[in-house]
């Protein structure tokens, strides 16, 4: 009966026999513990700290800090139905997703859409699907909020944690959205409620209240 012991590498996987120092010698650490990249090169005393291993370079650098990826300092969030193609449509317009607003209106969801009225329980907003007596759906009306796609992309242009990247994002949507049909009136007139007719020195603001009064 063989009675030799084996053992899964902890790094790539593999199953060796226990005494022959292969885990020891194995230089498929995932991760690098410092710089965060994959596929480095690690000494054997590192590969020992398993997960936090060092890579040759952090070590000859003298980076001995964990990794951490670059985070917003505010987290996207829109409460929406998303079993519905329009709700999903003003979510996604919310998290600058161009791919999938593009695959929508191509699915025919409305650029024009209005969002459900909000309903106000235990001095928080809530989002709810309430309707008419004719049983259409009862829409949001205030002139004043991001009601429909095209509105929340002028809401959103003023947001000072969007990077210059992701503000141009919001023109290519808003571009997008005209394409299909938004109605631009409503939008324009939002837009002048909240930054005035011209924006000095600020080319996103000025390149999308043009883009708005070209189709008007």
């Amino acid at each position: 009966m063989n009675k030799e012991k084996y053992i899964k590498c902890k790094y790539c996987s593999g199953i060796y026999n226990y005494n022959n120092n292969h885990v020891f010698n194995c230089n498929k650490q995932e991760y690098c513990y410092s710089c965060g990249e994959k596929n480095k090169n690690y000494s054997n005393s590192q590969l020992t700290k398993e997960n936090k291993a060092r890579c040759t370079d952090c070590v000859l650098n003298k980076n001995i800090h964990k990794f951490a990826p670059y985070l917003h300092l505010y987290e996207k969030s829109c409460r929406v139905d998303l079993m519905h193609i329009n709700a999903q449509l003003i979510y996604y317009v919310w998290n600058l997703n161009l791919q999938q607003i593009n695959k929508l209106l191509q699915q025919n969801a409305n650029p024009n859409y209005n969002r459900q009225d909000i309903f106000f329980d235990n001095n928080e907003y809530k989002y709810l699907y309430w309707y008419n007596e004719d049983g259409t759906e009862k829409m949001e009306d205030d002139d004043d909020q991001p009601t429909n796609p095209l509105k929340l992309c002028v809401f959103m242009l003023s947001n000072c944690l969007f990077t210059t990247k992701e503000k141009h994002i919001i023109i290519k949507i808003a571009e997008l959205l005209i394409e299909y049909g938004a109605n631009t009136e409503d939008a324009i007139a939002f837009f002048e409620r909240r930054y005035g007719i011209v924006v000095k020195n600020d080319d996103n603001f000025n390149t999308f209240y043009k883009l708005l009064k070209n189709v008007n």
